[in-house]
């Protein structure tokens, strides 16, 4: 399971009107009846659209994708070492987003749909 947080919101500081956010991106799973966290990615610094502004969201075992703009972001957790990949999808952005082993289908309506290579 995936879940985002998000240290600090909005507000005034000394570099200006709108304070840096610090998001990270969780997981955990179940393991003997206990959710168990798992290594986490920071996010914010890399981030163009902040996740109020993700389009979509799907996450499949080491690896968890959004849309974002024009980009699909992926992030990966394979190897214990986090990270996170773009790739570019075009104006026509994603209006339902599936993640099949290491693929991603992007439905962009009149553009049918786009199928995205992921890292290995």
């Amino acid at each position: 399971m995936y879940y985002l947080t998000q240290a600090r919101g909005l507000g005034s500081d000394s570099t200006g009107p709108f304070a840096a956010r610090s998001i990270t991106l969780e997981q955990v799973v179940l393991r003997d009846g206990q959710l168990e966290r798992l290594p986490s990615l920071d996010i914010g610094d890399g981030a163009r659209f902040l996740p109020e502004h993700w389009q979509r969201f799907v996450a499949c075992g080491e690896r968890a994708l959004w849309v974002s703009g024009s980009e699909l972001v992926e992030a990966g957790f394979r190897d214990g070492m986090p990270r996170v990949q773009p790739h570019a999808i075009g104006l026509w952005g994603c209006e339902s987003l599936d993640l099949r082993d290491d693929s991603a289908f992007c439905a962009s309506g009149v553009a049918g749909y786009l199928q995205v290579p992921l890292s290995p």
